[in-house]
């Protein structure tokens, strides 16, 4: 049988560009809305577990606001993390320091998941080494040259409200999968396996209505509600900051840029996401230094990074002292730790919560 692309089409009025997006990344119908909700629901219990009071110390669980973004379908990035995990695959954080024109030249192994103007859709390598943008809210799949993909992704980074995920099989060189049409032959109206003929025509078309849009305009460009998605952490803070802390850009530190570098990614609040690499060797004190810069004041008694996957926390006390609270452990002083002695991986992601 033809090669084929598998590729899912939304209703402008639904929610549901997550679960698009992680079916054409996956090429087949192999993620359900009811599973999204089942691992929101998970990371919401194990998210509420972090906050609950630990000692003496308390959390107010029930004022914060706190919550998955899941009614309706609109899943929070960490959701789509674990879906991924589940399946055997990585999804790091991507940044502009992460791009190398090789990969975008001939990449089985990876693809990307983004969003922009709070949508998702995915980008991968199919049929013949060629990159497609599957983005559910398109006529179809949109075919594109590397080198204008590796333009596209470098926009869509220093985009306000853009984001990329690498993905990636836990498995080394596993190839990412290709559709199976075979396998999953009963579609439903909104499901497709595409030849290469029939994407061409759909981009002969699609490019004649929008002839001379950029590709970030027509990213997501007939969503009609768009709501606000938590880039990182995986918790909406929109309510989660009192009002005393206020935050302000700050110009970027030089980003540390070698191989075993960590990327920290840190959700300020509901729209503000602040991203660095670090040296491995240097303190924990140095992460929460940086993200201190970008808040002008607080009454705060002590700030905490969350995290739900790992389950840990690292809190910082007015006196400077540091601890780290993973699951139901004793709290670690890590006030002295490098960042490779506390376990951090080569991409985190954490939001911030002032208390």
């Amino acid at each position: 049988m033809e090669n084929v692309v598998y590729w899912e089409k939304q209703d402008p009025q639904s929610k549901l560009c997550a679960l698009h997006c992680l079916n054409s990344f996956l090429q087949g119908p192999k993620v359900t809305n009811d599973e999204l909700l089942n691992i929101s629901t998970m990371l919401g219990r194990t998210e509420s577990a972090l906050l609950k009071t630990w000692g003496n110390r308390s959390s107010n669980v029930g004022a914060s606001g706190y919550r998955y973004d899941s009614d309706g379908g609109d899943f929070d990035v960490t959701v789509l993390i674990e879906a991924l995990r589940k399946r055997n695959f990585i999804c790091n954080y991507y940044t502009v320091n992460d791009m190398k024109l090789s990969m975008f030249q001939k990449s089985e192994n990876c693809g990307f998941i983004c969003n922009a103007n709070n949508h998702w859709f995915c980008i991968r390598m199919l049929l013949a080494d060629q990159w497609f943008i599957l983005d559910s809210l398109r006529p179809g799949p949109h075919e594109v040259e590397y080198g204008q993909l590796y333009s596209y992704i470098s926009q869509l980074l220093n985009t306000k409200g853009g984001a990329v995920f690498l993905v990636y099989s836990a498995t080394p060189g596993t190839k990412l999968p290709v559709a199976e049409p075979n396998k999953f032959s009963h579609l439903q109206s909104h499901q497709y396996y595409l030849t290469s003929e029939e994407i061409k025509e759909m981009n002969k078309e699609n490019d004649n209505d929008e002839e001379n849009k950029s590709f970030l305009y027509r990213a997501g460009v007939t969503k009609q509600k768009p709501v606000v998605w938590p880039t990182t952490g995986g918790i909406r803070l929109d309510q989660s900051v009192p009002k005393s802390v206020t935050f302000v850009p700050v110009k970027d530190e030089e980003d540390y840029k070698e191989a075993d570098s960590r990327t920290v990614a840190v959700k300020i609040n509901g729209t503000t996401r602040i991203t660095r690499r670090f040296d491995p060797q240097c303190g924990v004190n140095e992460v929460f230094k940086w993200v201190e810069k970008h808040i002008e004041s607080s009454d705060a008694a002590f700030y905490t990074l969350l995290q739900t996957v790992p389950n840990r926390r690292f809190v910082k006390y007015t006196n400077g002292s540091i601890e780290m609270i993973q699951q139901n452990d004793i709290p670690r002083d890590i006030g002295n730790t490098s960042l490779a002695e506390a376990g951090f991986e080569s991409h985190e992601m954490f939001m911030l919560r002032c208390d």
